[in-house]
């Protein structure tokens, strides 16, 4: 037994200082397969990472960056029957089945019911990822001793909704301002945010929005990373020879989800006006969704088809490889909390365009470099396209300051030191021969 005690000791000792593992459940509140292809089957038998959800790549950071946290992710999708379980290195990763209700949206009574079983056996620290879901609100108005952090994906309330579409005159408008009366948002989106420790946000306008609704000191800006190693500067012919592109045609990049509220309407616009006097453009549209048949439709009906080049979702490792054969990559959101592929395409010195809207311009102003256009403007878009291809000098983002905000190092480490001063807040005076493991 002793040396046992002993081994254990060495294993978790940092410092001098024995480690006791924490739990975090790292949880998302809305189905990936509406934005990824996603094989339940093959992940069941672990053949698959499930590495496309943020609360997915913020765990692997967390255990890669501290050994005092045991990290699950939970997960919700339309798609499932049945619970799913699977682990992929040191995470474990569960699944639940959810139910789309007319108006109210994605909800996972299931979910709700394992995750309360769990707090009240178990210490535990809930990380949720996404605010406006019945999921999300749910858990904090149902347990009540635990500490809980939620994480803004950029999503927005039907009542942002109803802003953004008055402003253009968009007849949906009452339908968002109806909707948010309905669902009630308006008294559960305060209810849930009065009880929760912690509330992160990816744009000032998030903040302006949220800060009525909680204390000033529990809501802090706190975006998702990259790996500033991976994505980085490589040569461009050499990448267009992996990806098979042609040395002289000038590609216009796109990488994301095929959702509507990107916009791609307008790059589609904008590359029927550019092939007028140049053929030799071709759009790269990377990702899937929904809207793709949409794009698709578009593009026969606008004369565009034969210049586009759709190519599915790719591992994490092969981004950058796209970012560096692109002469140019453009995100034409018409809302957009952060904007990765932004970070993504300007840490590897690619030019790029995208909307002024929400977290874009603080991704251009990090890093110094990038052309911001008005949303809905394909005219602005191509005009925009054509200066950055056609200029002579190289501009050079700012890596190092851009890495502050976004390196996942830096990223993962504020997120600890949250879940060590909850877990004090709450259980400082925890007995370590009885703790969760």
């Amino acid at each position: 037994m002793a040396y046992v005690v002993i081994f254990w000791t060495l294993l978790c000792a940092e410092g001098g200082k024995i480690i006791y593992k924490r739990k975090i459940i790292q949880i998302l509140t809305h189905s990936l397969s509406s934005f990824v292809s996603c094989d339940y089957s093959s992940m069941n038998s672990g053949n698959i990472p499930y590495e496309a959800g943020w609360h997915s790549q913020l765990a692997k950071e967390i255990v890669k960056n501290s050994r005092n946290y045991d990290v699950e992710c939970w997960g919700i999708d339309k798609n499932l029957d049945n619970q799913l379980q699977f682990k992929e290195g040191n995470i474990t990763y569960r699944l639940f089945p959810s139910t789309n209700l007319r108006f109210f949206g994605e909800v996972s009574p299931e979910l709700i019911q394992e995750l309360y079983r769990l707090a009240m056996s178990e210490r535990i620290i809930i990380h949720i990822h996404r605010v406006f879901s019945y999921t999300t609100y749910l858990i904090p108005l149902l347990i009540r001793t635990t500490p809980i952090i939620i994480q803004h994906h950029g999503d927005i309330s039907c009542l942002q909704g109803f802003y953004e579409a008055n402003k253009i005159k968009d007849k949906k408008a009452l339908a968002h301002l109806l909707l948010y009366i309905l669902r009630q948002e308006w008294l559960f989106e305060r209810l849930t945010l009065r009880r929760i420790d912690r509330l992160f946000v990816l744009n000032d306008d998030a903040m302006e929005y949220f800060l009525p609704m909680i204390d000033n000191n529990k809501i802090e800006k706190l975006t998702m990373g990259i790996d500033f190693e991976l994505f980085t500067k490589m040569d461009k012919i050499a990448a267009r020879s992996l990806l098979g592109l042609g040395k002289d045609k000038k590609y216009i990049l796109y990488s994301g989800a095929f959702v509507k509220r990107k916009g791609l309407e307008y790059l589609l616009r904008a590359m029927s006006i550019l092939l007028r006097d140049h053929e030799n453009y071709f759009l790269i549209l990377k990702g899937d969704g929904y809207y793709r048949d949409d794009l698709e439709s578009l593009a026969r009906e606008i004369g565009i088809y034969s210049n586009i080049i759709f190519v599915p979702w790719v591992e994490k490792a092969k981004l950058p490889i796209y970012y560096n054969a692109a002469d140019v990559c453009v995100l034409p959101s018409l809302d957009e909390g952060l904007g990765i592929t932004a970070v993504e395409a300007l840490a590897c010195e690619t030019p790029f365009i995208g909307s002024d809207v929400g977290g874009i311009p603080d991704v251009v102003r990090n890093f110094g470099m990038g052309v911001l256009v008005k949303p809905r403007d394909a005219e602005a878009i191509a005009e925009a396209i054509l200066t950055l291809i056609d200029q002579k000098q190289e501009l050079r983002p700012d890596r190092e300051n851009a890495r502050r905000y976004y390196g996942w190092e830096q990223i993962a480490k504020r997120n600890i030191e949250i879940y060590d001063e909850l877990w004090a807040t709450y259980w400082e005076n925890e007995n370590h021969n009885n703790i969760s493991n």
